[in-house]
């Protein structure tokens, strides 16, 4: 599971710039549903913070994400990765499978800096 502690130190460490974040958590999609989508590798959102940047877009806890902005990611460090340097204000787009249909949702991410509620695991995308 990913640590938000962890993740919005070493996020603060590495820019004094502000922090997109889009309120969601993850864990790693099991090998079974990543060889069903045909997808290199997948994170399986756990939870989506009520009234934040997912929620807004329409993401739900069960999605499958497998691509950010178009790219495939190799495993979760590298979306980990991938997603640290995006900034509030910037669109992601995410591209998700639900209940086996495929789709790209756009989330506009908000700033990490605002996020109050930390019960909610989310991470700086």
């Amino acid at each position: 599971m990913f640590d938000i502690n962890h993740f919005r130190a070493s996020s603060r460490a590495l820019s004094p710039e502000s922090v997109g974040w889009a309120g969601i958590g993850w864990d790693a999609a099991s090998p079974a549903d990543i060889a069903a989508m045909g997808v290199p590798y997948a994170l399986k959102l756990t939870q989506v913070a009520p009234t934040g940047p997912a929620d807004a877009a329409g993401l739900m806890a069960g999605d499958f994400v497998t691509t950010i902005n178009g790219s495939t990611f190799r495993d979760a460090a590298d979306f980990q990765s991938r997603a640290s340097g995006l900034r509030p204000g910037q669109a992601v787009r995410l591209g998700i499978v639900r209940n086996g249909a495929a789709t790209t949702i756009t989330v506009t991410l908000g700033d990490w800096s605002d996020v109050k509620d930390l019960s909610i695991t989310t991470i700086g995308l």
